[in-house]
């Protein structure tokens, strides 16, 4: 039988690209959820809507 055991930099580099994905994963989908806010929504979270034109056209990895 062969056991497999990760050593901590494999395993470090593992985490560490799932929570950038995670975070790109977050940040389309907020992004896409910014883009349908009311002028009033907008308004009531402190951001203009071309604030929100602009923050929304950012591509995911920024």
């Amino acid at each position: 039988m062969i056991t497999l055991t990760l050593n901590q930099p494999i395993l470090a580099r593992g985490i560490s690209i799932l929570k950038t994905l995670n975070r790109w994963e977050r940040n389309t989908y907020t992004r896409k959820q910014l883009k349908t806010l009311s002028a009033e929504q907008l308004n009531d979270i402190g951001v203009t809507k071309q604030q929100a034109i602009k923050e929304s056209r950012r591509p995911f990895w920024s």
